[in-house]
């Protein structure tokens, strides 16, 4: 958000994330503005489809890069039932439980909810990112 404001200060050489469509900047701009709020932010910012974009904000950051190897998803949803299948087993080596109960609560959850329904870019998120969310949500 600090660079749609124009206070972007941070040198990465390379940030990876959603990308953001005239959509997205559109919906910030009314946020921004006041005219809408942060609930009708959100529905709006819903997606549809995954997409990521990675940005080289640097030249050198680009003459270092080598790409080593990539991997297709056939689809949308080989890349998601992965990302569901990871989170539940980290989840349940991280409570030291069955798979039986981490996927009861992964499916139950706000995180799943918000994965499944493209918010915030969460499908994009790390899978510790994403264990620590649904971990908090768990303890709550």
């Amino acid at each position: 958000m600090c660079c749609r404001k124009g206070n972007d200060d941070t040198d990465y050489d390379v940030v990876i994330g959603g990308v953001a469509n005239d959509k997205v900047f559109n919906t910030v701009e009314l946020f921004f503005d006041g005219l809408i709020d942060k609930t009708e932010a959100i529905r709006r910012l819903r997606y549809e489809k995954l997409n990521l974009q990675i940005c080289f904000r640097f030249q050198k950051a680009l003459e270092d890069f080598t790409l080593r190897g990539a991997k297709l998803y056939e689809g949308k949803s080989n890349f998601i039932t992965k990302k569901y299948a990871d989170v539940i087993s980290c989840f349940a080596r991280k409570e030291n439980i069955s798979l039986d109960r981490p996927m009861d609560v992964f499916y139950r959850s706000e995180v799943y909810r918000l994965i499944r329904e493209g918010v915030s870019d969460m499908h994009c998120m790390s899978r510790e990112y994403l264990v620590d969310e649904l971990d908090e949500e768990y303890r709550r």
